[in-house]
C-alpha cells in the first residue's frame, strides 16, 4: 500500500517555473483529497449512526460490541462503504479529479480512513480497537485497493505517510503526506461530532467497564507495566476519601452551591431541607472538576475514570441517605433532595465546572446500586460492580470513611 502512494507521486508534484527542479502541486491535497475526504466525512456522518448490524458484535468471539465499540464501528463502515462504492458524478463546469481513477481514489481513501482511525482512538475514553477491526474485515477487502487495519502494528501506515516528502526534501526539513493528511482531518468539526458520538455512553456499567478496560490498558505513572484489578480497587478507595473531603459542610456552605438547591418543590405545602441537595451538589461539582493534570499523572483517560468512579461513590453515598436505617429520612424529605440535585441542577453544575467544554466527560446520573447488581466489570472472581462496591468500599465499621460520611450526614441533614 506504500508503494502504491508513493506511485503517486507525481499526482501532487510538478516542475517549477524554471525547469530546475519540482514544486508541490498543492491542489490535489486542497482540492482532490481534501473532496475525497468531506465526501468519506459526510458518508460517516449521514450514515454512521444507522443500524448496521455487522458492528453488534466484536472479536474473535463475537462478544457485544460496547457502545463506543459500535460507534467507531458504524463510523468506519459507512466510510468505507462510501469508498469502495462508484464516485459521485461531478458537476459541471468541475474538472475531473484525478481520483476519479479507483485505484488512486481507494489507496488515498484508506490512508484517509486510517487516519481518521487513529484520531478516533487517541480522542476515544474507551477502547474501540475492536470496533475498528471490525469494520475494517466487515468492508476492507471490497475493491480494487483491499484496505486492512493492523491493529498494534497500525503505526507503518502513519510511518509510511511520513516517509513521503512533498517538496522533494528530507522528511525532517520539510512537509510529507502525514503533515497534508493531518492538516485535512484537524480541520474538520466533524472529527469533534464524530468523537462526541463515540464517547457516549449512556449507562454508568458500560461508563465503569469501558474507562476501567481503557484504564488498565495504559502503563503505570513511569512506564511500569499495565495496571491490575488491585489498582482500580486501590485507587477507587483514594476517591471516596477525595470525595468525602468535596462534600464537608464546609464546602456545602459555598455559596456558588446554593442556587442548585433553592428551588426545590415543597412537599404538602412544607419546604424541603436542602442539605442532602447540596451534599450531592457537591459531590457533582467535586467529580466534574477533575480534569488532566500532567504534574500528578493524571491524563485524559485517568481523568476520566476518576470522575466515573466518584459518580459510583455518590451514587452509593445518595443510597445510605434514603436507606430505611437514616434517622430523618422522611421528616426531611431527603429523598426530593437529592433527586433535585441529580436531575434538576446536574447540566447546571456540569456547566460550570472543568466538564464545561470537555467532551469527554459523561453526566453523572442518579442510578442506585441495585441497578448495578448484574452489572459484570471483568474480574477473574465474578463478582459484579454492586457486589465488589459494597464489600471492599461501603462498610461502616468502626474508623471506615463511608462511617464517616454517614454519621457527618446525620449530623448536618438531620
Amino acid at each position: 500500500m506504500c508503494q502504491r502512494l508513493d506511485c503517486m507521486k507525481h499526482l501532487w508534484t510538478q516542475k517549477d517555473a524554471s525547469g530546475a527542479g519540482t514544486q508541490s502541486n498543492d491542489n490535489f491535497w486542497t482540492k482532490d483529497v481534501q473532496d475525497l475526504w468531506d465526501e468519506l466525512a459526510g458518508a460517516m456522518i449521514t450514515n454512521g449512526g444507522t443500524g448496521e448490524t455487522a458492528c453488534n458484535k466484536v472479536g474473535i468471539n463475537g462478544t457485544p460490541a460496547s457502545p463506543s465499540e459500535k460507534a467507531a464501528c458504524k463510523f468506519l463502515h459507512a466510510g468505507l462503504q462510501k469508498l469502495y462504492g462508484p464516485a459521485p458524478p461531478a458537476t459541471p463546469p468541475a474538472a475531473p479529479s484525478v481520483l476519479d481513477n479507483p485505484s488512486f481514489r481507494q489507496t488515498m481513501g484508506c490512508f484517509l480512513l486510517h487516519a481518521y482511525a487513529k484520531h478516533m482512538k487517541e480522542k476515544a475514553t474507551c477502547l474501540i480497537d475492536e470496533g475498528i477491526q471490525k469494520a475494517f474485515e466487515t468492508v476492507g477487502n471490497k475493491g480494487v485497493v483491499p484496505c486492512q487495519w493492523q491493529g498494534m502494528d497500525d503505526s507503518k501506515w502513519e510511518n509510511c505517510l511520513d516517509s513521503i516528502t512533498i517538496n522533494g526534501g528530507a522528511a525532517v526539513s520539510g512537509e510529507t503526506a502525514k503533515t497534508k493528511v493531518d492538516n485535512i482531518l484537524k480541520g474538520d468539526s466533524k472529527i469533534e461530532d464524530m468523537a462526541k458520538e463515540v464517547n457516549n455512553v449512556t449507562q454508568l456499567c458500560d461508563q465503569v467497564k469501558c474507562v476501567t478496560n481503557r484504564w488498565m490498558s495504559q502503563n503505570k505513572a513511569g512506564g511500569t507495566g499495565t495496571r491490575t484489578w488491585k489498582n482500580v480497587w486501590e485507587e477507587v478507595q483514594k476517591e471516596l476519601t477525595k470525595l468525602a473531603g468535596g462534600t464537608t459542610k464546609k464546602k456545602r456552605e459555598d455559596s456558588a452551591l446554593t442556587p442548585y438547591c433553592n428551588d426545590i418543590p415543597k412537599v404538602n405545602g412544607k419546604a424541603v431541607d436542602k442539605e442532602a441537595c447540596l451534599l450531592i451538589a457537591a459531590g457533582l461539582k467535586n467529580l466534574y472538576d477533575i480534569k488532566e493534570d500532567k504534574n500528578h499523572d493524571v491524563d485524559a483517560v485517568t481523568a476520566s475514570f476518576l470522575r466515573t468512579m466518584q459518580c459510583v461513590l455518590l451514587n452509593a453515598i445518595a443510597d445510605k441517605l434514603q436507606d430505611e436505617k437514616f434517622p430523618c429520612k422522611d421528616e426531611k424529605n431527603v429523598q426530593k433532595g437529592i433527586n433535585h440535585a441529580f436531575e434538576k441542577s446536574n447540566s447546571a453544575i456540569k456547566g460550570k465546572s472543568a466538564c464545561s467544554s470537555n467532551d469527554k466527560c459523561f453526566e453523572c446520573k442518579r442510578v442506585p446500586l441495585t441497578e448495578l447488581a448484574t452489572c459484570e466489570i471483568g474480574e477473574k472472581d465474578g463478582k459484579k460492580l454492586k457486589e465488589k462496591i459494597e464489600e471492599d468500599l461501603l462498610k461502616e465499621d468502626e474508623n471506615t470513611e463511608m462511617k464517616k460520611i454517614k454519621d457527618q450526614a446525620i449530623k448536618d441533614i438531620c
